[in-house]
């Protein structure tokens, strides 16, 4: 404010409105009316004076004052310092004095990146709250965490344990404070392991509900040489991935959907369907592409439609119409592709007018097939019924640089019966 006043002549509340553009970092445009006036200064050479201004255009992108900066620096060498040197320390404070949890979530999955082993809750060995087991260096969940259990039935068990079988603990514990939709919800997660309690639940199955965290157990399966971590994908290269993930956040409006997704590596963020239906916290398999969420489904359940997807891309090309590669039909390199529809994403361009990208697997890769405007009515109503089936396609690349598909007429993607009607071929053979 002083080099204003003093070196242009500004007022006091000229320069105090200039600071209050920098400071609250409104858009630079709101200077140019000051330049000039700055610029043209008495005391300053004309290129100087640019020099400077610039320098104020440039702070009012991001600035705050010196002792702002030193504090937030020694506050980050600080927590790096006891991040390198105390890891099981440093994340089970994160975690004890946090309850928001999506937030937890990230710590946790930051925890197991570091190599520390996040337990599961006990009734005899849980605080309330997250605790440190320093016989394996691990964190344990505390009984506050599990949802359903108030704080009543946390201090009864506490002051009530140890316990050796189950029939003891709830002798032992009140009622009125152990009831049987709580007892339940113990059960599910696996709590009443140490009373030698043989449970009839999957406790990998209500982690995630329950906590809202995917333990140890869930994240093992057959599907991680499909699985790409978070940290790899890059959403601006428009490869297709597979990935298992927490939703970490969701952001609706009426016109997008994005979601982030976070694993034990990382996050990334994609677009989906306005009907999508992921609540945060929720544990999914997810087919991810061309900052597109193509499908997904619940990574504790094994009947959905996801699995027959990963299934089927694991066949390769040994799947139940691989019998077409016989009647003309081949990968996305030959003149005619058969392929199984993954996605179909259809959207408004900036001239108004509408388009889709069609997601493919062609048994080999994934590919994306463009259908531009012209041709996009043609194909508005056929498409959406044919989502997740077998297509035979004509396709034709968009460009000699550009390695991605178009179609050229509104019979270039039919459905398989239809073409095994126009090829004669017998299907009960």
């Amino acid at each position: 404010m002083q080099a204003v006043v003093a070196l242009a002549g500004f007022s006091w509340s000229e320069a105090d409105t200039l600071r209050k553009i920098i400071g609250k970092k409104r858009d630079i445009l709101e200077f140019e009316k000051y330049r000039d006036k700055f610029v043209s200064n008495n005391l300053l050479e004309e290129e100087e004076a640019q020099k400077l201004w610039d320098d104020f255009e440039v702070s009012s992108l991001y600035m705050f004052n010196k002792s702002h900066a030193v504090a937030y620096s020694i506050l980050s060498y600080q927590t790096m310092w006891l991040k390198l040197l105390y890891p099981l320390e440093y994340c089970w404070s994160l975690l004890y004095n946090e309850s928001n949890r999506e937030r937890i979530t990230a710590y946790l999955l930051e925890a197991k990146r570091l190599g520390i082993e996040i337990k599961p809750p006990d009734v005899n060995s849980s605080e309330e709250f997250f605790s440190v087991d320093y016989s394996d260096g691990s964190i344990r969940f505390g009984l506050s965490n599990i949802d359903g259990v108030g704080s009543s039935t946390i201090n009864e068990i506490m002051y009530r344990r140890p316990f050796y079988s189950l029939d003891e603990m709830v002798g032992r514990c009140e009622k009125s404070k152990l009831r049987s939709n709580v007892l339940e919800s113990l059960d599910k997660v696996g709590a009443l392991v140490s009373l030698n309690h043989i449970s009839q639940y999957e406790h990998a199955k209500y982690y995630m509900p329950l906590l809202g965290f995917p333990i140890k157990e869930a994240l093992e399966d057959d599907y991680d040489d499909l699985l790409t971590p978070a940290v790899e994908i890059d959403e601006d290269d428009g490869k297709t991935h597979f990935v298992k993930a927490v939703v970490r956040s969701i952001k609706r409006t009426p016109r997008y959907v994005r979601i982030e997704f976070e694993d034990q590596t990382g996050s990334f963020a994609v677009f989906a369907d306005l009907d999508n239906e992921l609540k945060k916290r929720d544990y999914v398999y997810a087919l991810v592409g061309d900052k597109s969420l193509h499908c997904y489904g619940d990574a504790t359940d094994s009947n959905s439609d996801i699995f027959t997807i990963m299934n089927m891309v694991r066949q390769g090309l040994d799947h139940d119409h691989a019998w077409l590669y016989e009647h003309g039909l081949g990968d996305m390199s030959s003149g005619k592709a058969l392929a199984r529809i993954m996605n179909v994403r259809a959207f408004k361009t900036s001239k108004g007018t509408m388009m889709a990208s069609v997601y493919v697997w062609d048994g080999k890769a994934f590919h994306k097939v463009v259908i531009f405007p012209y041709l996009y009515s043609r194909y508005a109503q056929k498409l959406s019924k044919m989502n997740n089936q077998w297509v035979a396609i004509k396709p034709a690349p968009i460009s000699k640089t550009d390695t991605g598909y178009k179609v050229d007429g509104a019979e270039d993607i039919i459905d398989t019966s239809d073409y095994c009607r126009r090829m004669s071929i017998n299907v009960s053979n």
